[in-house]
């Protein structure tokens, strides 16, 4: 069908819904509904300051390094950088708005269970875990986000996205596998 046919379609189906409108002009007409305020939506989180970012950053060094290894299938230092990382959460958490310092929590508890991993794939859950609030925490505070790059990987098993530094994709959950699986993401965006 041409879009010349579309519109004279959809011109014949207005004329029908007029007339049919027209005939039934014995019945009173109803009022219109009263507007109604719109429903209040989620509460953005407040806008973080200097202090929100550069936690954020902090948190975000030792997250990078143990990213890095599990993209190369390395487990040897997974355990120290995991422990620096759930170090980190846990100093950084008073710097964080009152709404995210639940985030630092599970940063450091998902850091504790990686540092605990008895193998790779361990690890790589506990990583997704530790993954989740890091992607959220990127997407309260973007200022922190210009730094880092979100990506997500369709393959993962668990939580699919991870943040990142570099612009160049390393898959954590992969590893030298499927190391360029996935895209670049927006941290805000839901997944």
């Amino acid at each position: 069908m041409t879009t010349r046919n579309l519109f004279v379609a959809a011109g014949a189906a207005a004329l029908l819904l007029v007339g049919a409108c027209k005939k039934d002009d014995s019945k009173k007409a109803e009022p219109a509904p009263t507007p109604t305020a719109p429903q209040p939506t989620a509460k953005a989180p407040a806008p973080a300051g200097d202090d929100a970012v550069a936690a954020v950053a902090a948190i975000l060094g030792p997250y990078d390094t143990c990213r890095a290894l599990l993209s190369e299938d390395k487990t040897d230092g997974l355990a120290d950088c995991a422990g620096a990382l759930a170090a980190a959460a846990t100093a950084q958490k008073a710097a964080l708005p009152g709404e995210l310092q639940d985030r630092a929590d599970a940063i450091a508890a998902g850091a504790a269970q990686m540092a605990a991993a008895g193998d790779l794939e361990a690890a790589r859950v506990a990583f997704a875990k530790t993954s989740e609030p890091i992607v959220g925490l990127l997407a309260a505070v973007p200022d922190a986000a210009k730094h880092f790059h979100v990506f997500e990987c369709p393959m993962a098993k668990n939580y699919k996205r991870w943040a990142q530094a570099s612009p160049e994709l390393a898959n954590p959950y992969m590893g030298s596998k499927m190391q360029t699986c996935g895209s670049e993401v927006s941290p805000g965006k839901d997944g």
